[in-house]
């Protein structure tokens, strides 16, 4: 049975080398005759020509099953994983928004301070000015953080932190200590 075996693989294998002789010779004649209009027409040198030739882009991947492959399997699917790790990197609302150890301004009126900034998205050391009322301004400030997407709406989750707002009537400075313990389990 062996014997059998290995016969067949031969012949497939001189088969397939024949054929695949034929045809890059067959694609490498077709795409060359244009080359070798520009040789006898426009008096391009024969060694720019065979350097031309050798050089055809994608002609083994017309003529080789494994080019079938890597062109309708291989590329595609490397293609979307690229693609999708580059709409990650790109959508990425804590690397985007939030920048370790420099002043932010997500929006209009706002501006984020983030001191430092894990690997698993928490925020450390958060002081955030909000001065989209100016006649009202408001600064929250947080031992921890982290930034979380909320119906698509980035949204700042704190614990350990207060908020400051000075009372426009009075003019006393309003604290209000915001102390949010999360449980594990």
């Amino acid at each position: 049975m062996r014997a059998i075996s290995r016969y067949v693989f031969i012949e497939l294998i001189a088969v397939t080398l024949v054929v695949t002789v034929a045809l890059t010779c067959g694609v490498w004649l077709i795409r060359s005759l244009r080359l070798l209009d520009h040789v006898g027409n426009r008096g391009l040198p024969v060694d720019t020509f065979l350097w031309k030739v050798v050089l055809l882009p994608t002609f083994l991947s017309v003529v080789l099953p494994i080019g079938y492959s890597i062109i309708f399997y291989f590329q595609p699917v490397s293609h979307k994983a690229f693609s999708d790790y580059q709409f990650e990197a790109q959508n990425d609302l804590t690397g985007v928004l939030l920048q370790e150890g420099a002043f932010s301004d997500p929006a209009q009126g706002i501006t984020v301070y983030v001191r430092e900034r894990s690997a698993d998205g928490k925020l450390r050391g958060l002081l955030i000015p909000d001065n989209r009322d100016p006649g009202n301004p408001v600064t929250v400030m947080a031992e921890s953080g982290a930034l979380v997407a909320n119906g698509g709406n980035p949204r700042v989750v704190m614990l350990n932190g207060n908020r400051q707002q000075i009372d426009k009537d009075s003019g006393v400075l309003l604290a209000i200590a915001l102390l949010f313990h999360l449980e594990d389990g």
